[in-house]
């Protein structure tokens, strides 16, 4: 992975980092979601490309289940045409994105989830020749 990444150019590390920030965003929200002590249990599906849904939930209780689309991003044009392409399902979304467009949060920042992203890519990078990491 370190060399990989070492051989990327800043554009390649940015899709790379956009990527990763939302699945780190959609595991947080999982983790968030089961902890929290009610009877709805979320699950992301096997494929990180699920169309059109990233979690799903089912409820022990009532044995409903449902599904959501999650999203960490600053571009406000893919979230709207999400929106306009499923209407009526849910979509939640970052803390400051959920105040802009008055949406549901997962309560998580973008910002500290990329900050995160890009921390391990740096190290990632910085270790590609040096095998320390790994012991």
């Amino acid at each position: 992975m370190s060399e990989y990444f070492s051989k990327m150019d800043a554009d390649s590390i940015t899709g790379v980092v956009n990527n990763i920030q939302g699945i780190l965003h959609e595991i947080e929200w999982v983790s968030i979601e089961n902890s929290d002590g009610d009877s709805v249990t979320a699950v992301m599906f096997p494929d990180t490309n699920h169309e059109d849904y990233d979690i799903l939930y089912f409820d022990t209780e009532t044995g409903e289940s449902w599904v959501e689309q999650l999203k960490a991003t600053t571009d406000k044009s893919k979230i709207r045409e999400w929106m306009d392409d499923n209407p009526g399902e849910t979509i939640r979304v970052d803390e400051d994105m959920a105040a802009e467009m008055d949406l549901p949060t997962t309560g998580l920042d973008r910002e500290e989830l990329r900050a995160r992203v890009e921390d391990v890519i740096d190290k990632l990078k910085d270790t590609a020749d040096d095998d320390t990491l790994w012991d």
